[in-house]
């Protein structure tokens, strides 16, 4: 039942994260795109490299090892905000709703990693 349990918040959490990025990217296109990209201030810049950019590529490698791609994606929404505070000031806690698959991942890979050395 645990086996069964864990593929499931696996699936959840690739399925979350693609649905993010599929959200983020219909708002990006929705807001001009490529072309929207010109004018961009370099603070902007730094923030697109972890959202969407850094998420992605932790979403990426969540298929191939779901501890590395949840901690890139974790650290994508930290740095985010990090950055978002000290450029902008703002220290509220900005999309957060992206932890739910980064998290979901990390719980994954320590609850198979932990089944596995009950037996040794």
């Amino acid at each position: 039942m645990i086996a069964k349990t864990t593929v499931l918040l696996r699936r959840i959490a690739k399925i979350a994260a693609l649905v993010f990025l599929g959200v983020f990217l219909v708002f990006f296109i929705f807001e001009g795109g490529i072309g929207g990209l010109s004018g961009i201030e370099p603070a902007d810049a730094v923030l697109l490299l972890f959202i969407p950019v850094l998420f992605a590529a932790g979403t990426v490698v969540s298929f191939f090892s779901e501890l590395w791609g949840g901690v890139i994606m974790l650290l994508s929404v930290i740095g985010f905000n990090i950055a978002l505070g000290c450029f902008f000031g703002s220290y509220e806690f900005e999309f957060w709703f992206f932890l739910i698959p980064a998290l979901m991942l990390i719980i994954y890979s320590f609850l198979t990693k932990r089944k596995f050395n009950i037996d040794k």
